[in-house]
């Protein structure tokens, strides 16, 4: 397999399980800690592009915003496959990589792309700000990367 078909390839199968992590994470995270209900995750995801008629969209909404998170998640696996092969300090060490790519992604996401979307902004107390960086990282960013390590490692 050469190079671009393996990178495209880890870029993927490491953003639809860095986005299945988080998703899991956040559908017992948000439900336990904050008493939001799964669902309102997923609508809110749809809102950042349609805007708040997303809550009234049910389960057609909450599925179009888990479209658009695999989307942006595959973007994000695609960043880190970059990464990796370009830096040799983020393949020497992957766990911290993909928890500082994790921070990156959390960073970018609330600081850029939600504030130029149409969603409300996310909470800025301090148990929901925890509770991102804790899904970012532990949940999106340290999959991400070890995803990618073990897929480009299948392609020599």
């Amino acid at each position: 397999m050469n190079a671009f078909a393996a990178s495209a390839r880890a870029a993927v199968s490491s953003g639809i399980v860095g986005n299945i992590a988080i998703g899991i994470y956040l559908c017992i995270a948000l439900p336990l800690f904050f008493k939001a209900p799964a669902l309102r995750l997923f609508q809110w995801d749809d809102s950042n592009i349609v805007g708040s008629s997303a809550y009234g969209g049910g389960w057609a909404s909450a599925a179009q915003g888990l479209f658009f998170d695999f989307i942006v998640a595959c973007c994000w696996g695609a960043g880190f496959v970059i990464l990796y092969r370009l830096l040799p300090m983020v393949r020497r060490s992957i766990v911290a990589s993909g928890l500082a790519f994790g921070a990156i992604v959390w960073l970018v996401m609330f600081f850029v792309v939600v504030p130029i979307g149409k969603a409300q902004h996310p909470s800025l107390a301090v148990a929901a700000l925890l509770n991102a960086i804790v899904a970012h990282t532990l949940f999106f960013g340290l999959p991400v990367a070890l995803v990618v390590r073990k897929s480009l490692q299948l392609e020599r």
